[in-house]
């Protein structure tokens, strides 16, 4: 348990510092360098980080299929597996909003309603618990909905963390080099979708432990 919660303030030790040297030194660099190389030309980067919105869609399906196996007494390795993965994208796409509020940081450039942004007002930085569009940049929600599938992914089927690994690494450089994100936003996304995954299946297993105790003690 000690060593779980070390290895998680050092995990929030290094993506903090990430975060504020690509904040400091790289991230306008690097949008300046796709907006001048036009890489929002390549469709196929953004069809990418699209396939997440679809995905979302599919939690519902997910939930009712579960439901009919754990009532059925069906249940799978691999129907936990679609049943957790459904939860940790459910919950990344809920904990991303108020994320974002708190955070408050203005966009690379202008999406909606002609917000003001990098490119399109030359605006850079944080405004803290800020709502509206214009300030929703950080932390990055795609990233962080993806990387919390894939950490489920990641400890049920070791032999698919290629996979996990590729499926969040074509998602972030997707949202980089359209500079959708700054890339500090998919660095820290990418660390609170590591945390949400992670605590999905902490809770899961806690609960199935109350729950196998408590028919043991029924028995």
């Amino acid at each position: 348990m000690k060593n779980s919660f070390k290895k998680h303030i050092l995990a929030f030790v290094v993506c903090a510092l990430l975060v504020l040297i690509s904040y400091r030194f790289i991230d306008k660099p690097v949008v300046f360098f796709a907006r001048a190389h036009h890489f929002r030309r390549y469709m196929f980067l953004y069809k990418r980080q699209q396939v997440l919105e679809h995905f979302v869609l599919l939690v519902p399906f997910a939930f009712s299929y579960y439901g009919y196996r754990f009532y059925r007494k069906l249940t799978t390795f691999f129907d936990k597996f679609i049943f957790l993965s459904a939860v940790s994208l459910l919950t990344a796409f809920v904990i991303k909003h108020p994320l974002k509020f708190i955070f408050g940081r203005y966009w690379p450039a202008t999406f909606h309603g002609n917000n003001v942004s990098l490119l399109h007002g030359g605006v850079y930085g944080f405004n803290f618990f800020t709502g509206g569009f214009k300030c929703q940049s950080f932390p990055s929600g795609h990233a962080l909905e993806v990387v919390s599938v894939a950490t489920i992914l990641w400890f049920y089927y070791p032999r698919w963390r290629w996979f996990a690994v590729l499926m969040s690494l074509m998602v972030s450089i997707s949202l980089i080099v359209w500079y959708y994100h700054f890339l500090s936003d998919v660095i820290a996304g990418a660390f609170f979708g590591y945390l949400n995954g992670i605590t999905v299946m902490k809770l899961n297993q806690k609960l199935s432990n109350r729950l196998s105790r408590s028919c043991k003690q029924k028995n």
